[in-house]
């Protein structure tokens, strides 16, 4: 149907949604849009909406937490199947016992975590090998309907700490293998001093007109201005930068060249 849905069950055209107040406390519009798109396509969609979350437009079955805890989410979880089961004339309606199914839900968790793994990664991969590249746009969905560049963003927020899911080291080396993208600006700065480095080379100096363009398409001159304000950059950036002949000062570059060739004119005269 368009949307990706934190659990779907096909035959009942069921869909479920666990909504933290964290990540939808300001995601109204988008949630709101989604319960439409899924009440258009007859899903019936059910959400657990943690305590903060906004009231939506009634498209979607809302069950609210009462508060934080494995309590008040066993709760909301049992009224999910008392709801669903009754809509759909299914009996009986099973019975949630945490403490007597947590260790088969984990099992069926850890088996259903990595076979997804691997089917989400099977996208990433026949994507490196079609692009040469993990340059995934934020919005690229694939031909099956995968939300690969939402995807691959998780994956960076994972690495980088900004997700309580983390990511294993197995998985860190299999995305490795074929090029991942941890830090998008740090790879972007690399790209552009690749094409500084080949302009040094052929031109002796990096004074880069700022309407140049390379050979590959790159707006090296305005990449090469962008670096001289420096407030961005690294000190081994800078380092780098100056050894193949970054100019900081264009202003008083060219003062001290016409400096040099006035005094040189003098001593001649």
């Amino acid at each position: 149907i368009g949307v990706e849905l934190d659990i779907f069950l096909p035959q009942l055209k069921v869909g479920v949604e666990y909504d933290g107040v964290y990540w939808h406390k300001d995601k109204k519009t988008n949630d709101n849009k989604k319960n439409v798109i899924c009440y258009d396509h007859g899903v019936q969609l059910y959400r657990l909406r943690e305590k903060g979350c906004p009231k939506l437009n009634g498209k979607s079955v809302d069950i609210h937490l009462e508060g934080h805890g494995i309590g008040y989410l066993l709760s909301a979880c049992q009224e999910l199947l008392n709801n669903i089961y009754v809509e759909h004339n299914l009996f009986p309606v099973p019975k949630i016992n945490y403490y007597d199914d947590i260790a088969e839900i984990r099992e069926l968790y850890r088996h259903a975590v990595s076979d997804t793994w691997n089917e989400q990664f099977d996208e990433a991969r026949k994507y490196y090998l079609k692009n040469g590249n993990l340059r995934v746009p934020y919005n690229y969905v694939t031909e099956t309907g995968f939300h690969l560049g939402t995807w691959i963003t998780n994956a960076r927020s994972a690495y980088a700490g900004y997700s309580d899911v983390g990511i294993g080291r197995e998985r860190i080396d299999q995305l490795n293998a074929i090029g991942m993208i941890w830090s998008v600006p740090k790879e972007q700065w690399e790209q552009g001093f690749q094409e500084a480095e080949e302009y040094y080379r052929t031109n002796g100096n990096l004074r880069v007109p700022i309407n140049y363009v390379s050979n590959n398409g790159y707006k090296l001159g305005v990449w090469i201005r962008s670096q001289r304000k420096q407030d961005k950059l690294t000190p081994s950036q800078v380092e780098r930068l100056a050894q193949i002949g970054m100019i900081w000062d264009v202003f008083g570059e060219d003062w001290e060249t016409g400096y040099a060739h006035a005094n040189a004119f003098y001593n001649i005269n």
